[in-house]
């Protein structure tokens, strides 16, 4: 039964719709797409393996994967895609035969035109659509950098580790620590070249080998059972279920 929504109340995760994109001719599914992207992009910022020589964010979002993950059939996709470079929101790169492209994502430079904004009380302005820049994995801005600050990206996943190596004995997995965690924990798995995969933290251990329920301290290294194969580099994130955890 669907609730009333309150101060205190926990929050299903979501993903942000960036407002610059009530402003943008393109069709509501390629909007979507891009919330898509952008949301993964978020993930791969945090990430080395993740990033061209130069800085770049990309992410490897297959079109399949694309199409399942909003319902829509992937004629659909590749035209929402095509929107979205014809309006320099992406940059597609390929990898060669067999290989997904790398998708490289854009935002609004800040050396774009404003417009003041018709129903303002506040006489505040936005953004137009002059400019695009690709993100700075650093910072989580843009890579044409300036000294004007901007609001963070509201995000709906939490970070929580990344693979550093395997144990083929045991069979457990080494991971680095970048959000707590904790067994029992259900957490989405990404990697090059592979759809998103879903996976349960079935045991952790800490760096003795000695049974742990969490993992609470920053880039500690754990060794945890999954119930799927992954490979070193591997990204491991969870849903953030509530305004309070953030």
């Amino acid at each position: 039964m669907a609730q009333f929504l309150k101060s205190d109340s926990n929050l299903p995760p979501y993903m942000a719709y960036p407002r610059f994109l009530l402003d943008v001719d393109i069709s509501e599914t390629a909007k979507l797409v891009y919330m898509l992207l952008l949301d993964r992009a978020r993930l791969s910022m945090k990430n080395q393996p993740w990033q061209d020589e130069i800085g770049r964010v990309f992410v490897l979002y297959t079109i399949p994967a694309l199409a399942k993950d909003i319902g829509k059939g992937e004629t659909t996709v590749k035209k929402a895609l095509n929107q979205l470079i014809r309006q320099d929101l992406i940059m597609k790169q390929s990898q060669g035969a067999g290989r997904p492209n790398k998708i490289y994502i854009k935002i609004p430079s800040e050396n774009c035109l404003t417009r003041q904004t018709e129903n303002s009380p506040t006489g505040q302005t936005e953004k137009s659509l002059t400019g695009r820049a690709f993100f700075d994995p650093k910072s989580g801005r843009k890579v044409p950098t300036n000294n004007n600050k901007r609001n963070k990206y509201v995000r709906n996943y939490d970070f929580v580790g990344v693979v550093r190596a395997l144990e083929e004995e045991s069979g457990l997995v080494v991971v680095e620590q970048r959000n707590r965690m904790f067994v029992g924990d259900k957490v989405e798995i990404i990697g090059p070249y592979k759809e998103t995969m879903y996976a349960t933290i079935l045991e952790m251990y800490n760096e003795n080998g000695e049974p742990i329920e969490s993992a609470p301290h920053a880039k500690q290294i754990v060794k945890m059972k999954l119930d799927v194969p992954v490979e070193e580099h591997y990204m491991l994130r969870k849903p953030i279920v509530s305004i309070n955890t953030l």
